[in-house]
């Protein structure tokens, strides 16, 4: 059941092949005009100065 009301509210079933959709992207939600974040800085980079 819960296979078959995905299916029909978003066009995707778990059971469903989804190799030819490629590789998925994630991107973080946030609003519009909301800055960047800052990159993180790597321990080693911090330790070493880069």
């Amino acid at each position: 059941m819960p296979q078959a009301m995905s299916g029909a509210i978003c066009g995707w079933r778990p059971d469903m092949d989804n190799e030819d959709w490629g590789e998925v992207a994630f991107t973080r939600l946030r609003r519009i005009g909301e800055p960047d974040p800052p990159a993180k800085r790597s321990w080693l980079a911090k330790l070493f100065g880069g």
